[in-house]
């Protein structure tokens, strides 16, 4: 689905207007498909924090966001990502990032 060019922070603000699930949508197209890496690390950081509004989207979250931080090469975008995986709040995203216990 082609959404009109709104900014990544535009659709965290009005979040609530345009539907969680479509911002989700939004943002997850942003981070898919443009070619500004500064839209696309604001897309992931606001995805991470709609994750805690849409429980029932935490996988898709999830999958996108650890696309991101395998495939991507910018160490900016694998940062973000690796940020906004944490605020999932999704032991599945939470236990790569732990690190192990050294006893």
């Amino acid at each position: 689905m082609v959404y009109p060019k709104i900014p990544p922070e535009e659709i965290f603000l009005k979040r609530e207007e345009l539907g969680l699930n479509n911002s989700v949508k939004m943002l997850t197209e942003i981070i898919d498909a443009d070619k500004d890496n500064n839209n696309r690390i604001g897309a992931i950081k606001y995805l991470g924090l709609i994750s805690k509004e849409v429980p029932n989207l935490k996988t898709e979250c999830y999958d996108t966001l650890e696309n991101v931080l395998i495939s991507e090469q910018g160490i900016e975008i694998k940062c973000e990502a690796a940020k906004a995986l944490g605020k999932l709040n999704y032991e599945k995203a939470l236990k790569p990032l732990i690190p192990p216990n050294k006893n």
